[in-house]
């Protein structure tokens, strides 16, 4: 069957319209009006304005309705995920500003933890060096520092008395070394000597490095030169570090083991180095250098 002339004429202007060749001002009122007429009863321009031709641009197929699992299944495991990613914040918060209380000295969980620094130590490469057959041949003797104190002495001792147990210094295991005039050690810095939540006080840090300036200068530890105070003679009496001076280069972090070296800059200046550094990543904390004689005071 043949078709008419307003079909060809409305497929013209519908392509136009498409590809933007004809414009809307240009076309005939009456070619409009049978445009419009001709799409009333087939298919409707869509909600652009753009009109469209059934037979030159099929309508898309319809999109199918989403499930109600779909629907309700996204906002859950956004909820989920946010619950999640505050509680692990929130512990974390928790656990640096309210600590956990620390073990009380002597106590069955501060002994347990003792214990367990004990192994710990033993896994440290520089305490297998220490304790090889080659390093005890060269000088290197071990003690464990503040122990052949008297008890009325170690009492008042702020590192032997107040800062005992694992919440303060729980572990010094040090080697000396008289041939050399060096000291290493390896301590343990409890959660009570933190400033900032999780830092190691610098006044703590101090004391540590203060001690071994002065275990260097006196000539060794009281523990290995009161043995020979019986033979020798000498004076076993600690003098005073002077002209002390300290570096802080990184944050010392508590509940952490570290080592301390001590040695002489220059055996003819008497100035003692002694530094702090992390046992696990190895990193410098902190470094100190001092004089250890008699100051001289002077009367005002």
């Amino acid at each position: 069957m043949p078709r008419s002339p307003s079909y060809h004429v409305v497929r013209q202007i519908a392509y136009g319209y498409r590809h933007g060749t004809v414009s809307s001002r240009f076309v005939h009122p009456q070619r409009t009006s049978c445009l419009q007429h001709a799409y009333s009863t087939s298919t409707p321009p869509s909600s652009t304005g753009v009109l469209i031709d059934p037979i030159l641009n099929p309508a898309a197929p319809p999109t199918p309705p989403r499930s109600r699992s779909t629907r309700y299944l996204r906002p859950m495991i956004t909820v989920l995920a946010f619950f999640l990613v505050g509680s692990v914040s929130g512990g974390i918060v928790a656990g640096v500003l309210i600590p956990p209380p620390l073990p009380v000295p002597d106590g069955e969980e501060d002994a347990a933890l003792f214990a367990k620094l004990k192994r710990d130590l033993t896994m440290l490469e520089v305490v297998k060096e220490l304790r090889s057959p080659e390093s005890k041949d060269s000088g290197w003797v071990e003690y464990e520092a503040f122990m052949d104190m008297p008890e009325e002495v170690r009492d008042h001792s702020m590192s032997a008395g107040v800062l005992r147990g694992t919440r303060g210094i729980g572990l010094r295991r040090m080697w000396w070394n008289s041939k050399k005039q060096e000291l290493v050690g390896v301590v343990f810095l409890g959660g009570a000597l933190a400033g900032w939540p999780g830092v190691v006080h610098g006044g703590a840090v101090a004391t540590i490095l203060m001690e071994g300036i002065a275990t260097v200068g006196n000539g060794g530890p009281q523990e290995i030169r009161g043995s020979m105070l019986a033979t020798t003679g000498q004076n076993v009496e600690d003098e005073m570090v002077r002209d002390f001076g300290i570096r802080y280069l990184k944050p010392t972090n508590a509940n952490r083991l570290f080592i301390v070296r001590a040695e002489y800059n220059d055996q003819q200046d008497d100035t003692v180095t002694c530094w702090i550094e992390d046992a696990m990543s190895g990193r410098t904390t902190a470094i100190a250098t001092g004089k250890v004689g008699r100051q001289r005071i002077i009367a005002l």
